[in-house]
């Protein structure tokens, strides 16, 4: 898919997540099912494509502050995060990195806290396959005190030797991380 189709299917997927926050909870869980294609590769080398679903999970929370100051504390989070944002639009308020390439940290964290990847020979794949995700993050509102900041992700963790992929899920962490900072820095 190319890169410009994908930074319009986050646009669209975050608008509607965003519009599904309340502004009357701190916390709103939006699920979404699509189709994906996963690829096996055999012992004996052949690759094997197998139809599944893969679930995407964006967490909204509401912040203390205006749209446009939350944008803005949220483009220092990603900052202070390590992750490049290559993914900027002010006008719609969007930060991230469709295809961020991250091992065993991301912000001084373990991936387990933030990734269920599977696990390989005893140890969680979050530790030690390369991780590809795709991590958005808006912010919504109208009001000049209150904002809500949406922030999903999706990941595949690669093995690094032998190329088979599997998909992760995401645990909630980083998505209430994301969130948590912007509130505490929105705020001083």
């Amino acid at each position: 898919m190319s890169r410009l189709l994908r930074l319009g299917a986050c646009v669209v997927a975050l608008a509607g997540v965003a519009g599904c926050a309340s502004s009357g909870n701190s916390s709103t869980t939006t699920v979404g099912v699509t189709q994906a294609t996963q690829q096996v590769t055999l012992s004996t080398g052949q690759n094997v494509r197998i139809n599944t679903t893969t679930t995407t999970v964006a967490l909204s929370e509401n912040v203390p502050v205006g749209p446009d100051s939350a944008y803005k504390v949220l483009v220092k989070v990603y900052t202070d995060l390590a992750v490049a944002a290559t993914t900027l639009d002010s006008r719609q308020r969007i930060v991230g990195n469709p295809s961020l390439k991250v091992r065993r940290r991301i912000g001084g964290v373990t991936l387990v806290k933030y990734l269920d990847c599977g696990y390989k020979d005893g140890a969680p794949n979050a530790e030690t396959y390369d991780i590809v995700l795709n991590l958005m993050s808006s912010v919504s509102g109208q009001t000049p005190t209150s904002a809500t900041v949406s922030t999903r992700i999706e990941g595949v963790a690669t093995h690094p030797v032998f190329g088979s992929q599997t998909v992760c899920t995401t645990t909630g962490e980083l998505e209430k991380r994301i969130a948590q900072m912007v509130r505490e820095r929105s705020v001083k």
